[in-house]
């Protein structure tokens, strides 16, 4: 059986931080990510149609402590592709994370 982590995948947006409160249970951190990749190209998607802005948006990952994990930049999905697989350079982030999706933590 499969240990489950709960994670939050809060917004941060020009106004602030919106918290989920409630978060959600994943098998890993990698499987967090993506759900926060799906749900930043949902918004992204919303907000270019609507005109809104984006470049400092972001999903910022919290473990159940209230941690940052995690962060996937809304703006790293117009550039790349936001898969969560191994580089293979050394970027200085853990698990091999991909350029824009940052897992140190940030103000």
């Amino acid at each position: 059986m499969v240990d489950l982590m709960r994670y939050h995948l809060n917004i941060r947006n020009a106004t602030g931080l919106i918290i989920d409160e409630e978060g959600a249970e994943f098998s890993n951190l990698k499987a967090a990510r993506k759900e926060a990749c799906a749900s930043a190209a949902d918004m992204l998607t919303d907000d270019l149609r609507g005109g809104g802005p984006i470049s400092k948006q972001r999903i910022e990952i919290s473990d159940d402590t209230g941690a940052l994990v995690a962060s996937v930049g809304f703006s790293v999905l117009l550039h790349e592709d936001c898969e969560l697989k191994s580089s293979g350079a050394n970027t200085g982030l853990r698990d091999g994370a991909p350029k824009g999706v940052d897992l140190a933590t940030q103000s």
